[in-house]
């Protein structure tokens, strides 16, 4: 599979991503009352999607959350403020922390 260089991910990036989407998919489950598919199902675009979003948590969650909401915005549509409590913002910290766990932990295999 031939990606561009910016998505070409370490194992613990590749898991990240794998669990913002798992993350994705179990909310879609409670809202939509029906199974959405698994990582092996999805497209690649979803797939993608979820690897660049590990690459934005790299960074501030101030910036993680601009870029999250930067389509919003432009269509000037009104986006909570980050430092809300609205589902919306849980849902990017969410998203933030699970990649931000992945990127940090410590490899216990070596």
């Amino acid at each position: 599979m031939n990606h561009p260089p910016s998505l070409i991910l370490t194992a613990r990036e590749e898991a990240a991503a794998r669990m913002i989407y798992e993350s994705e998919r179990v909310h879609g489950e409670l809202i939509y009352g029906s199974p959405q598919p698994s990582w092996e199902e999805a497209t690649e675009g979803s797939r993608r999607s979820c690897r660049y979003l590990v690459g934005k948590a790299k960074g501030s969650f101030e910036d993680f959350y601009a870029f999250t909401t930067l389509a919003e915005r432009q269509a000037g549509m009104n986006v909570p403020d980050m430092n809300g409590d609205s589902e919306r913002v849980r849902g990017c910290r969410m998203q933030y922390h699970i990649a931000q766990h992945f990127l940090q932990v410590e490899d216990i295999a070596g």
